[in-house]
Formats: structure tokens, C-alpha cells, sequence
């Protein structure tokens, strides 16, 4: 099969495993879903992952000690870093950009899971879908960038 077929198969891609454009796709689907499901509950509220990944920016003006601010704003790296990771990946452009992206991204993840259980949050499917679209999507790189 000639391996012309879009952005999947361009140059920098040839050679590449299949499974690990399937775990991209997959990932990134998984990862986009993510937001809409509900992702945290406490006992008086429930939020769903847009909720969870817009907090970061408004986090500024909670009464929240700078610990708390701190474990947030890390683990609100995490979407923009996923986000520049995608378009990086899919235009097949700076693969060892990628690969810090990827590792940075995945090493903020217990930074949030911290932060979640500081505040007494429990983690409801879209938290665990944000996570599995994470490491389906990032984590062959990441693994290929800490060799």
C-alpha cells in the first residue's frame, strides 16, 4: 500500500509504527471528549472537563492559598501544552520540541491529581478520560524522548 494518505502518513511519519498513529487518533479523541463529560465532583458542586480546564485562568481571584495557585497553574499547563503538542504533531513539525512537550505534559499530570485531592475533589469519567487521552496521545513520544 503506497503511504500517501494525508497528514497520517507524510514524510516524517514513514517508518513510524501504525499503532502509534492509532494511539494518537484515539488519544486525541478521547482527550477532545474529555471536556464535555463531567470530570470532578465535590460535595456541593460538579464540574465538567471545560470547567476543570478554564479554573486555571480564573484562579487568580480565589481566596486560595499560593500552594493551592500553584498546584492549579501547573496542572493548567497541561491543555495548552496538549494543544501545541497536536498541532505540532499534526503538521509532523519539531519533533524534539514534541517529545519536551510531551514529557512536560505528562510530568504535570500527579500535579493535578495534587491538587485535586488537596481540595477534596473526586474524580469522576471525564478526569479519567483527560488522563487516558493524555498518555494514548503523548505518551510514545514521551517514551522515545526520555531514551
Amino acid at each position: 500500500m503506497k503511504a500517501n494518505a494525508g497528514w497520517v502518513f507524510s514524510r516524517s511519519n514513514r517508518g513510524r509504527r501504525p499503532l502509534e498513529l492509532l494511539c494518537f487518533g484515539v488519544g486525541t479523541a478521547v482527550y477532545l471528549a474529555s471536556f464535555l463529560l463531567p470530570a470532578v465532583r465535590s460535595t456541593s458542586e460538579r464540574m465538567l472537563g471545560l470547567q476543570c480546564a478554564l479554573a486555571p485562568l480564573v484562579c487568580h481571584w480565589m481566596p486560595d492559598s499560593f500552594f493551592n495557585i500553584l498546584l492549579i497553574q501547573a496542572g493548567g499547563m497541561i491543555n495548552p501544552l496538549a494543544l501545541a503538542y497536536v498541532c505540532l504533531r499534526t503538521f509532523s513539525r519539531g519533533e524534539n520540541l514534541r517529545r519536551g512537550l510531551a514529557v512536560m505534559g505528562l510530568a504535570f499530570i500527579p500535579l493535578a491529581w495534587t491538587y485535586l485531592a488537596v481540595k477534596g475533589y473526586q474524580v469522576e469519567i471525564g478526569h479519567v478520560a483527560w488522563v487516558a487521552g493524555l498518555l494514548l496521545m503523548m505518551g510514545p513520544e514521551a517514551i522515545r524522548g526520555t531514551r
